[in-house]
């Protein structure tokens, strides 16, 4: 995926709003906004596909890249670079230090984590809608008044898929849909599991 090149422009402005004060996506001038939490040996640019189609109709797109351990590699602000880390899966599996079900509970709370992460990323964007920062009125770039904070989508695939349901379980006042492709519910934490599924679904699992 490093040598495909993607069709976008690095820090382009978002388009001003239409003239004549035209309805985009249900609000005058406002783009709805989704999060999107990627995968197990994922990270945000093998997802830019669905980003891109998502960000074409009109709609705000932020992709993280968690730090729990779960990408290939991350490379931290301060230009470290965080690994993969293979332990869960090597101790269950091929060195057979630990049985499935504490397997399942270290990958409960690496969505823990991810849940933060994509938590405290939506309420960093959110924010922009009330105001301006420095850093981005130099590159000439707005989102003031352009976000419909109200019109909130998480969006993930398979462990992204959990970390998108466990995040809208754990603050449902700030999330209007989720769209989670092959969730790993297995790995989603007992209370995000319970607002989803009856207890009877979930006896002995």
């Amino acid at each position: 995926w490093r040598l495909t090149t993607i069709d976008a422009k690095r820090n382009a402005k978002p388009l001003p709003p239409p003239a004549g004060g035209e309805e985009v996506g249900g609000d005058k001038a406002k783009m709805p906004v989704v999060v999107y939490s990627h995968g197990l040996t994922g990270v945000a640019a093998i997802y830019t596909y669905q980003a891109m189609n998502v960000a074409a109709g009109g709609t705000c797109v932020l992709m993280v890249d968690h730090t729990d351990g779960s990408a290939p590699m991350v490379e931290r602000i301060d230009g470290s670079v965080l690994p993969y880390d293979d332990g869960p899966a090597k101790e269950c599996y091929i060195e057979k230090k630990i049985e499935y079900a504490d397997y399942v509970r270290k990958r409960r709370a690496q969505v823990d984590h991810r849940v933060e992460e994509v938590l405290s990323s939506l309420r960093s964007l959110l924010s922009l809608d009330r105001g301006d920062q420095l850093d981005l009125l130099s590159a000439g770039i707005s989102f003031a008044g352009r976000l419909d904070t109200s019109n909130v989508t998480l969006m993930g695939h398979s462990f992204g898929g959990a970390t998108a349901l466990s995040a809208a379980a754990r603050c449902p006042d700030l999330v209007t849909a989720v769209v989670a492709h092959d969730p790993a519910v297995d790995w989603m934490p007992d209370g995000a599991r319970r607002a989803l599924f009856p207890d009877d679904r979930l006896m002995g699992s």
